[in-house]
């Protein structure tokens, strides 16, 4: 039986989002936990797969948890999420990154065998906690897998830019 992986997605930007998304749908690849990290204390562009279910959300059962306002570098280090994580995405790091670039870079992660299986999402809540972070948490925001391609994602993200929020 293959291993079962707990991933942690630096950025909730588009890339992120695809990239969540298409490692839910690979099915070499076994995702037991998906974390998403975002300095911004609630990242836009998530709201419309929080309520509707997509066809393809059925197949999976990783749960995903977003949790806002902790900045890699000043909140945690890249290396306690190493040691925290069977695979680390940096997504800010892949803004530019074309879709077929994004699907290479899947496609090498499924010949991936971790030595190690971490505890994930629990030692980054005693991380946040033990230094007394506030942070934003949304357990299973998303409905995915949906499927949907990069350049989907990211006119979903340019749309929401655009919509007015009352404060």
């Amino acid at each position: 039986m293959q291993p079962q992986l707990s991933v942690i997605i630096i950025g909730a930007s588009a890339t992120g989002l695809y990239l969540a998304d298409q490692l839910m749908c690979r099915h070499n690849i076994s995702i037991k936990h998906i974390d998403m990290v975002d300095r911004r204390p609630a990242p836009i562009g998530i709201a419309p797969y929080s309520l509707t279910q997509h066809p393809l959300a059925k197949i999976g059962r990783t749960s995903i948890h977003l949790l806002g306002n902790i900045e890699v570098g000043r909140d945690v280090s890249l290396t306690e999420l190493t040691q925290l994580y069977s695979l680390v995405l940096d997504s800010t790091e892949l803004q530019h990154a074309s879709e077929y670039e994004l699907s290479t870079l899947l496609t090498r992660l499924e010949q991936i065998r971790p030595t190690t299986f971490p505890l994930a999402s629990s030692g980054l809540t005693e991380i946040i906690q033990n230094r007394n972070l506030a942070v934003t948490r949304w357990v299973n925001p998303l409905q995915l897998p949906t499927g949907y391609s990069l350049s989907h994602w990211r006119n979903l993200i340019d749309r929401a830019h655009g919509i007015p929020v009352c404060v």
